[in-house]
């Protein structure tokens, strides 16, 4: 729930920004909380994993322009996240 108020909160302002900027407010806003959760809870179930990738895949969105339903982002939005 933080990371998407967070990213929400991250949304008005994706015009103005670019992406190394998108980049860099991600990785410490919100990817912190990801990592922190997944280092605290240890091993996670499926259904956790999968609700963490969709996360992951909401912030690949938000740092390259994509939409909800633009299924492919191109291979470099993994090695920049």
């Amino acid at each position: 729930l933080k990371i998407y108020n967070t990213l929400r909160k991250l949304w008005f302002a994706a015009s103005f920004l670019d992406i190394p900027h998108k980049l860099k407010l991600i990785r410490s806003l919100v990817l912190s909380f990801i990592n922190y959760g997944a280092n605290v809870y240890g091993k996670l179930s499926s259904e956790s994993q999968s609700k963490l990738q969709l996360a992951v895949n909401n912030c690949a969105g938000f740092v390259f322009n994509k939409r909800k339903y633009d299924l492919h982002f191109p291979k470099k939005c993994w090695g920049a996240l």
